[in-house]
């Protein structure tokens, strides 16, 4: 390991003693941005050093946090989009309609129509949180020019925002949706009227 450190100090000192400002530029900004970028360069190499020796201390910790930095990379990137949710409306809109009125589950139909009907309004709006994305109700289109629809003062506010909430997205995933159309083919007022 001190091998290792030696010969990165010496390759340090060498690329410094490869990178010199001609006279002309010597004293002015162009040499304090140098300077400056090398001092950035400096704390960054410093700052990386201090990374691999304190996991090499406490590996169990370093791991946790290489954990936990992966997995928000993943939710970050897996986080869905507007377009996913539009995908996933349409194909249980799909599932749903091949299936006759007397086998349908109702909650399953109620929910997928509203959200057309809100779709179809220009309602449907998508709120990301980065690792997580909420879609949920306004009260106008994006288009419509009312005062009522502009006036910040009249627009949704966060005390009340969950009830507007119609999903909940996270690692490519829409919770409600998927809930909500877990038994879209099992009608449970057939089984209550055969009793």
């Amino acid at each position: 390991m001190a091998a290792l450190s030696r010969k990165f100090v010496s390759f340090r000192k060498n690329i410094s003693s490869l990178f010199r400002l001609p006279k002309k530029l010597q004293g002015g900004y162009v040499e304090k941005f140098a300077t400056y970028l090398k001092m950035i360069g400096e704390d960054y190499v410093a700052v990386a050093k201090d990374v691999v020796d304190g996991s090499k201390e406490k590996p169990i910790k370093a791991a946790f946090y290489l954990s936990a930095i992966g997995f928000t990379i993943y939710t970050f990137n897996n986080n869905p989009q507007e377009h996913d949710f539009r995908s996933e409306l349409l194909a249980s809109v799909n599932d749903i309609v091949q299936l006759s009125e007397t086998i349908r589950n109702e909650e399953s139909a109620k929910y997928v129509n509203n959200l057309v009907k809100f779709y179809n309004e220009g309602l449907i709006r998508r709120l990301n949180l980065g690792v997580a994305s909420i879609m949920w109700i306004d009260n106008y289109d994006k288009a419509c020019q009312l005062y009522e629809a502009r006036c910040s003062s009249l627009k949704p506010r966060w005390l009340t925002f969950h009830t507007r909430v119609v999903d909940v997205g996270f690692c490519g995933h829409w919770f409600i949706m998927r809930r909500m159309m877990k038994e879209f083919d099992v009608n449970l007022n057939e089984f209550s009227n055969a009793e």
